[in-house]
C-alpha cells in the first residue's frame, strides 16, 4: 500500500500500489447518479472500489456518530434490501473516525461495503470501499487499514 493524495491534497491515504483513478466513462455507468464520489479509486478490474467526499459540512467530531447513524437511516429508507454489520469508532493520532458495514444487492449479486467519516479540518470526509460480497474477507481488513491511515493534508 501507499499513501495517495486526495481531494487536492486535503488529505493523503494509504491505497493499494494497483489503484488508479476510475476511468469517467466506467464511473458514470457504474454510478449513474450525478452525486456519485468526487474520487473513486479502483483497482485494474474496477471489482473493488474506494470512494471519497467532502460533505463540506462542519460537524464537530463527537457528532460524527450520530451523523453516522443519520446516514444509515437514509440508506435503509432507499434500499430495503440493505444489512448492516459492524459499526465502530477508530481513534487515530487526532482523528476519530466512524465506520459501518453493510451489505446491499445489486444486478449482479451482492455488494459489501465500509463507509466511514472523518473530520479533517473542520470538514467531513466522507469514505465509501466496496466490493463483491465473496471478497469481504481479503478486502475488510485492507479497507479497514486503509481508514486508519488517514493524514491531514497531501503527502509532502
Amino acid at each position: 500500500m501507499k499513501y495517495t493524495s486526495i481531494l487536492n491534497d486535503k488529505f493523503s491515504i494509504l491505497l493499494p500500489d494497483d489503484f488508479q483513478d476510475m476511468d469517467l466513462k466506467v464511473a458514470s455507468l457504474k454510478y449513474p447518479s450525478p452525486s456519485r464520489p468526487s474520487v473513486i479509486k479502483t483497482n485494474e478490474e474496477s471489482s473493488v472500489d474506494f470512494m471519497y467526499n467532502n460533505l463540506h459540512q462542519n460537524v464537530p467530531q463527537e457528532q460524527l456518530s450520530t451523523l453516522l447513524q443519520l446516514i444509515r437511516i437514509n440508506i435503509m429508507n432507499v434500499n430495503s434490501g440493505v444489512v448492516f454489520h459492524e459499526q465502530g469508532e477508530i481513534d487515530e493520532a487526532d482523528n476519530k473516525i466512524v465506520w459501518m458495514e453493510y451489505e446491499n444487492p445489486t444486478l449482479d449479486g451482492q455488494m459489501y461495503n465500509i463507509m466511514f467519516l472523518v473530520n479533517v479540518n473542520n470538514e467531513v470526509i466522507q469514505g465509501m470501499y466496496n466490493c463483491n460480497v465473496q471478497e469481504k474477507d481479503k478486502w475488510k481488513k485492507i479497507m479497514l487499514k486503509s481508514a486508519k491511515s488517514i493524514k491531514c493534508g497531501g503527502m509532502d
